[in-house]
């Protein structure tokens, strides 16, 4: 999952598409990862079942009750 608040990780993602475009990746990149732009596309993305590894929910449940308040 790239938290990608503020746009941190669009130069990488954009990376990631440009070397897709090109033929170096066999299939897309995307298929690996989940992107976020904010704490509420997060907590969709976990009610909705798309995340689901536990550690994982469980650390992002953290960080939106810590940086919510």
């Amino acid at each position: 999952i790239f938290y990608n608040e503020y746009g941190f990780y669009n130069e990488l993602l954009a990376a990631l598409k440009t070397l897709e475009d090109k033929g170096f990746a066999r299939q897309s990149f995307s298929t690996y990862y989940e992107t976020a732009n904010n704490l509420d596309e997060l907590k969709e993305k976990i009610f909705t079942g798309e995340i689901e590894d536990a550690k994982t929910v469980a650390s992002l449940m953290a960080y939106a009750v810590k940086y919510e308040a």
